[in-house]
């Protein structure tokens, strides 16, 4: 079976977030998307419930970077990656990674014409891109960079945001009990 991979640049950044839905996810490194900005918007008739809020999208921009983690998923699992990138569309960018050389990856970009213009994300789902910058040690200045960003204020956690604290416990609670039988 195959691999391909993956540009991730939002809430996919955090390890326990991706691992929801796509099992096989292997970090690879981080990568840099140039000419390419980070944004956020809403797209028409997206369920609110999910994450509050407008999601994060990259936009071409002459001069601009988006750092992102560079996953190495299953084939088998491009599936449920579409089906969580509802509202976006798969996209394939070259990104620049760390180790200097530059591989063709799949990521998404929210569709054009069913943008509704909001363009603030909910707290915690900002909580999680830059918590998910952080866990894979993305230069203090980006994570600074995606700190900026103006939020909605919703102070009501969405229901995802459950499912990944959910995620971040049984990791723990799995390196504690492999930690315990060592």
């Amino acid at each position: 079976m195959g691999v391909f991979q993956y540009f991730s640049y939002g809430s996919n950044l955090l390890r326990e977030r991706i691992l929801i839905r796509n099992p096989t996810a292997k970090f690879k490194c981080l990568g840099k998307l140039k000419n390419y900005a980070l944004d956020f918007d809403t797209p028409q008739g997206y369920d609110q419930k999910y994450w509050h809020g407008a999601g994060a999208t990259i936009e071409p921009k002459e001069g601009s970077y988006v750092m992102g983690c560079v996953w190495e998923i299953d084939e088998d699992q491009t599936d449920n990656l579409d089906a969580q990138e509802a509202g976006y569309h798969p996209i394939f960018v070259d990104v620049d990674l760390e180790t200097k050389e530059r591989v063709t990856c799949r990521s998404y970009q929210m569709d054009y014409e069913t943008r509704t213009g909001d363009h603030r994300p909910n707290p915690f789902y900002l909580k999680v891109i830059v918590d998910g910058a952080k866990q894979n040690n993305m230069p203090a200045d980006y994570i600074a960079f995606l700190g900026e960003f103006s939020t909605n204020g919703n102070r009501d956690p969405p229901p995802v945001y459950h499912k990944v604290l959910e995620m971040i416990e049984k990791f723990r609670n799995s390196a504690e009990a492999t930690k315990g039988g060592s």
